[in-house]
């Protein structure tokens, strides 16, 4: 299935990965983007098998070691992934990406 990045969710994957770099050091980045790709495999594998984000036609992917969520939508062509965020960020940070 065609998987394609909003290019403000690519910046928002680099930035999570310096942070972690500049914190902890390249093993953890390494660690999150690992797991990043991994829950992306699982969604492009089978779109719905993750919930709706309430009535956004958004769906939300939760990685498990890491306190971070992909939000995406499916579309006729494939996959757009949103946006990448933290849970604690605003709820409405990158819902008007289009």
């Amino acid at each position: 299935m065609k998987l394609v990045y909003h290019r403000l969710a690519v910046r928002d994957v680099r930035e999570v990965l310096d942070y972690y770099e500049s914190e902890a050091g390249s093993q953890l980045a390494d660690r999150y983007f690992d797991e990043l790709l991994s829950i992306i495999d699982k969604l492009r594998a089978n779109p719905r098998h993750f919930p709706p984000l309430g009535d956004t036609g958004l769906r939300r992917a939760n990685l498990t070691s890491f306190p971070y969520h992909i939000l995406y939508e499916e579309r006729p062509w494939g996959i757009k992934v949103m946006v990448i965020r933290h849970h604690r960020r605003s709820p409405r940070y990158g819902l008007r990406r289009q």
